[in-house]
């Protein structure tokens, strides 16, 4: 068994002492006494590292287990940039036996098989799965046959997720397609499903912001709890203004809960109705129908989420139940622009952003210090850099990066300045801290499509791309209508994981879909080059430069911030084989 603390690096430099003295104490407290009990024996110690030897896999898995479990409960009130997590590789093979140190083949595997697995969990090799399976009652992935650094052959993996509340899936990550299928499959939904659905005016058109902004800013308190799988806002476009029932919206999107509501105002009141629907029972659980004074409404939103989380019976940990709450400006003024200024942005193209960013920057003139305005703003600029409407990209992306730590300084209650930060840091190629703001997102908005993608993303980037094309999966179910650089992202995990066919698959339909877009031919060429099919890829060559004919290796090469050279080095040489300009 390998074990190694993610990013220790940067929890070093953060505070030398402290994470000495944490490490110590962990060591002591929960991970020798757990040896001990399993019969473990430490060969080497390096710093944040152990090697153990164990008398069977069965004894390996299951001292691995209890020692996760317990750290992540020993983790409950940590900071998520402060907590001391393990990554956790074990195989089973032949070791050269040293003095007190196992050296060989055998040590190697377990050793890179660690640094695959995620934060918290478990990576075994097939020589312990086949040790343990029907033994132990545990959640395997099915990670394909990885190509391990320094590792001669493909090397069958599986991670093992614990079913634990701490997990940002809860244990219920659908699993890596074993064959070559493109993974486009939207499973059925293992967590209750919900989705906010557009309220009605029943008032003058005036007051259409208000029910708009009601229901949006609802959707981004629900988006921070645990628990249940909320769909994405556009996914509801198509029935703005139309009549429906929820018996009928769940079954074309395939989601259980129905939230659906009526906006009224009068003067200085307003009322709202608000009903839970089971699509499935085709009942309603929950409805009630509030009149308050218009200042009170954005604590009325709270009081709604509450009320749904109740419904569904939804457990939430401790320090979860804070989460319900949508900061908001508190002068009327201010709390409009707020309002508009978020349904212009979950409209998503380039001249509602715009609109977006000039109602949020009026809110900071009046409330400078709103983290929801700063991470919002950060949003659009991240918009503008990564989907060419900036004339200077990197001018964006700075502009990003500042309102993206300023929603951090001021705490980034709703998670939008980590998630954007973490972007931004991988474009500066700090991947420990880039992976960092990117976790601590999700762990704020679990139910966010951007969150979970940019996460997969990061997850590609740094060398795992097996967790990436899981993590991107439930992004894109989340989207439903999902981006072309969701897609894209997916078939170059796809390809990063050896899973070229599958790539092939995905980036094809990626081009049926998006057939302009430089990013998913680049793809879907390299993977033609990977699979010496020179004519498919000289053809998708051609169209690249039909569509781009600025276009070059370099360039392209230059906006691919791999942590691992070689990775990079062996796209960019299949693309140099396809014909494409140096």
């Amino acid at each position: 068994m390998s074990a190694d603390v993610a990013g220790y690096s940067r929890l070093m430099g953060a505070d030398e002492d402290g994470t000495i003295a944490t490490l110590r104490d962990c060591r002591e407290r929960i991970i020798d006494p757990m040896l001990d009990r399993h019969g473990g024996r430490v060969a080497n110690t390096a710093g944040d590292s152990l090697l153990v030897e164990f008398a069977s896999a069965l004894d390996a898995v299951s001292c691995a287990r209890e020692m996760q479990r317990e750290i992540a409960d020993s983790n409950a009130d940590i900071p998520a940039d402060r907590r001391l997590e393990f990554r956790i590789g074990i195989n089973v093979g032949d070791v050269v036996i040293q003095g007190d140190d196992l050296l060989g083949d055998g040590v190697n595997v377990a050793a890179r098989l660690q640094s695959t697995a995620e934060p918290g969990d478990i990576c075994i090799s097939a020589s312990v799965y086949d040790q343990i399976v029907g033994k132990l009652a545990v959640k395997l992935i099915d990670l394909g046959e990885l190509k391990l650094k320094n590792i001669e052959r493909p090397i069958r993996a599986y991670a093992l997720v614990e079913a634990r509340e701490d997990h940002p899936d809860g244990g219920q990550t659908p699993s890596l397609p074993a064959d070559d299928k493109p993974p486009f499959d939207i499973n059925r939904f293992k967590r209750l499903s919900i989705i906010v659905m557009p309220f009605k005016d029943l008032g003058d058109a005036a007051n259409t912001s208000l029910a708009e902004g009601l229901r949006l800013s609802l959707h981004s308190v629900l988006i921070k709890l645990p628990g249940f799988f909320l769909l994405h806002t556009g996914v509801v476009e198509k029935y703005r203004g139309q009549t429906y029932s929820a018996a009928a919206v769940g079954s074309e999107i395939d989601v259980r809960y129905v939230v659906s509501g009526a906006v009224q105002c009068a003067r200085e009141r307003v009322r709202v109705i608000v009903e839970l629907t089971d699509s499935v029972a085709q009942e309603v659980v929950w409805g009630e129908t509030y009149d308050r004074v218009l200042n009170d409404i954005f604590d009325l939103q709270d009081e709604i989420a509450r009320e749904i989380v109740d419904a569904l019976d939804i457990k939430l940990r401790s320090g979860e139940a804070g989460r319900i709450r949508f900061e908001m400006a508190l002068d009327p003024a201010a709390r409009e622009y707020v309002y508009r200024g978020i349904s212009h942005l979950y409209r998503g193209d380039r001249e509602n952003t715009l609109q977006a960013r000039r109602l949020f920057e009026k809110v900071e003139q009046i409330e400078p210090d709103i983290a929801v305005c700063a991470g919002m703003i950060a949003l659009t600029y991240w918009r503008e850099s990564r989907f060419g409407w900036s004339d200077d990209p990197q001018a964006s992306l700075g502009m990003a990066a500042n309102y993206a730590q300023r929603a951090v300084d001021l705490g980034d209650p709703e998670g939008m300045g980590h998630t954007i930060m973490g972007y931004v840091q991988l474009q500066r190629r700090q991947h420990d801290e880039a992976m960092a703001s990117s976790i601590e997102a999700l762990s704020r908005r679990p139910s966010c499509p951007l969150a979970n993608g940019l996460l997969a993303e990061m997850m590609r980037y740094c060398g795992n791309p097996a967790q990436s094309i899981l993590r991107m999966q439930e992004a894109m179910k989340l989207a439903r209508n999902f981006p072309p650089w969701m897609i894209d992202n997916l078939a170059a995990s796809l390809r990063d994981n050896n899973q070229v066919k599958a790539s092939i698959s995905t980036s094809s339909e990626a081009r049926r879909l998006f057939p302009d877009n430089v990013e998913v031919l680049t793809t879907l060429c390299c993977d033609y080059s990977l699979s010496s099919m020179s004519k498919e890829a000289d053809a998708v060559a051609r169209q690249i430069l039909a569509v781009d004919p600025t276009f070059s290796i370099a360039r392209y090469a230059q906006n691919q911030p791999y942590k691992d050279q070689d990775v990079l080095d062996r796209i960019v040489e299949s693309l140099r084989s396809a014909g494409l300009p140096e």
